[in-house]
């Protein structure tokens, strides 16, 4: 079988976006895209952040899926908002279950987001921060290891 369809097949019935929310470095923003595209997101949602392709992005995600820049955090319908934040009520990584639809909420390095009730919040347990495109590759690929069939 042929490696996009292999791929497409693992991928069926699956579908997550990414929202990053108040993305300030580019370099990130670029390796993010390239996370996007492959572990297949559905969208990637810009919100207050602008993106010009970067380097790191180096299969130009915006030709493959839709990458939309927005000021408010865009409704996505049957899907689970999760948040990836530190907070007192966050699901530690290792113990969360992934929706099969979720549209995965990653804020800025230096702040953080307040994480709506109706929401899901998970956590990467570290000892200092994290690089907000490794978070997401972290994110990601514990997406894709859970979900398998």
């Amino acid at each position: 079988m042929e490696n996009r369809e292999h791929r497409a097949k693992r991928a069926s019935g699956r579908h997550f976006s990414l929202a990053i929310v108040g993305g300030k470095h580019r370099v990130n923003l670029g390796q993010i895209m390239r996370l996007a595209l492959n572990f297949q997101a559905s969208a990637v949602y810009l919100v207050q952040c602008k993106y010009t392709r970067q380097a790191a992005d180096s299969v130009n995600t915006a030709r493959s899926i839709p990458v939309i820049e927005c000021e408010e955090m865009p409704e996505v319908v049957d899907a689970t908002r999760v948040y990836l934040e530190l907070t007192l009520e966050a699901i530690p990584l290792p113990d969360y279950k992934h929706p099969k639809r979720a549209v995965y909420v990653i804020g800025p390095e230096d702040g953080s987001l307040e994480v709506p009730k109706d929401a899901d919040c998970v956590e990467i347990e570290t000892t200092t921060s994290m690089n907000q495109s490794h978070a997401v590759a972290v994110l990601l690929y514990d997406r894709v290891v859970k979900l398998r069939s």
